[in-house]
């Protein structure tokens, strides 16, 4: 996946930068979202992703307000539209049930349009309080707290060391390190077994009820989000010496703003992450040049590469 979203940063590069042959590298990209969604039953990815894409349209088009609200209209439509279908999408193949066809995308499509064109399957009470409860992880949260502490103690914050130590350390030299999905946490807090095909974690929230209450949580939480926010920060006053650094802020938002994902998974992501922003600045010199102009000129002449005239000029 590190290496895949590199797709990401290459698209949105090109765009800011002008280049030839942008479209056809942000059609790859989103191309092997929508393969995974599809393959995967699994659609949060690629709407993390798709409203990354927009935004980088807008500023680099200079959108207007209207065509913006519009895009947003349409992006609330789909989202509300996904979550209403995702489960008779993912009943037709996930479980031994009839299809409607054996090609996903096929079927998401006819479901779809049956959805779209049936209003009470997305605006329904149902569907909309169904959407919410999602969308604010209060479920999880919920479960979380009838079970912990009644019947299994609070963790006292060693999921999150032992998740922290896992991020920084490989699976060679940590045996004890934990599998991405983090069910193992989500079904001992919260005392209910997921199906194996369902990969699932307590979130952030609940990560952090879990480890300190009610009032240590909610804490933890805004603390969890002001690291989050130094850390944005951190790019964002390098982005204002040059844009180009906006490229990676959706490469490691996009794990940031998931919903149910730990606290470990988030932590791992962004070391690792680092490692191959660091790796690409090192074997990229004329981005390295742009970006680190600092160390850049440190380097050895041959190793200073130009952009082409077009993206300087720009």
């Amino acid at each position: 996946m590190l290496a895949q979203y590199l797709v990401f940063v290459s698209a949105f590069g090109y765009l800011m930068l002008g280049l030839p042959k942008w479209r056809s590298r942000l059609a790859i990209a989103i191309a092997l979202e929508v393969y995974k969604a599809l393959a995967g039953g699994s659609f949060h990815e690629l709407i993390i992703w798709s409203a990354s894409v927009l935004m980088f349209l807008a500023w680099a088009h200079a959108w207007s307000k209207k065509r913006i609200l519009a895009f947003v209209v349409v992006g609330v439509f789909s989202i509300m539209l996904i979550d209403a279908i995702k489960r008779d999408y993912r009943d037709q193949f996930w479980y031994t049930g009839p299809r409607i066809s054996e090609s996903r995308l096929l079927a998401f499509t006819l479901i779809a349009f049956d959805a779209a064109t049936s209003p009470s399957k997305i605006f329904g009470t149902k569907s909309f309080t169904e959407l919410l409860e999602r969308l604010n992880q209060g479920w999880i949260v919920n479960s979380a707290m009838r079970w912990t502490p009644a019947i299994e103690p609070y963790a006292r914050g060693r999921t999150l060391i032992r998740d922290m130590t896992a991020g920084m350390l490989p699976r060679a030299l940590f045996k004890g390190k934990g599998v991405v999905s983090g069910r193992e946490d989500y079904e001992r807090y919260t005392g209910y077994s997921l199906l194996a095909s369902t990969s699932m974690a307590l979130g952030t929230a609940g990560e952090m009820y879990v480890n300190f209450g009610r009032e240590g949580g909610v804490l933890a939480v805004g603390i969890y989000g002001l690291l989050l926010g130094l850390g944005y920060r951190a790019l964002a006053l390098q982005a204002a010496r040059h844009p180009l650094w906006w490229i990676w802020v959706p490469y490691f938002g996009s794990v940031a703003v998931k919903a149910e994902t730990s606290v470990g998974v988030l932590f791992s992501w962004l070391v690792k992450g680092a490692i191959v922003m660091a790796v690409v600045l090192w074997k990229s010199p004329a981005l390295r040049r742009i970006q680190l102009p600092e160390i850049a000129a440190k380097s050895p002449p041959s190793d200073r590469s130009r952009l082409p005239n077009r993206s300087r000029a720009r």
